[in-house]
């Protein structure tokens, strides 16, 4: 495998990046120290939550769920008991629609079946059920 050259300008140019994001690191923590009312740099396990694919903190996973929640009312699908809206509800309320059910009054009286009498071979009536 061939590794292309790397020219020493282009060293020299990252170097100088690197230090300058360095010395800004450290002179907003030390402002932050000084100033209490400015908000402290978020952790490093913070920072790698915000792009971890498998975490529910992650960019995109509170990306979406802030939008949808913006976009969606509160009756709408992907609402979670406590009204949060997410991906995931709104994707089972739209492949789950709401069970069919029919307009049963069950304290409305069943209706009596009453059999019709039949005839046996002698032509007399037989009546089933009585």
């Amino acid at each position: 495998m061939k590794v292309a050259p790397v020219s020493g300008d282009l060293l020299v140019k990252l170097a100088l990046a690197a230090a300058v994001v360095g010395v800004g690191v450290v002179l907003v923590r030390r402002a932050g120290a000084a100033l209490p009312g400015l908000p402290d740099l978020p952790s490093f396990d913070s920072v790698v939550q915000s792009f971890n694919p498998a975490s529910d903190q992650n960019l995109a996973y509170t990306g979406v769920n802030a939008l949808g929640n913006a976009i969606v009312d509160a009756s709408g699908p992907g609402r979670s008991a406590d009204g949060s809206w997410s991906l995931g509800y709104w994707i089972y309320d739209v492949t789950h629609p709401a069970p069919f059910t029919p307009g049963i009054n069950p304290a409305a009286p069943l209706p009596t079946v009453q059999p019709s009498p039949v005839q046996d071979d002698f032509g007399s009536p037989i009546y089933p059920y009585a």
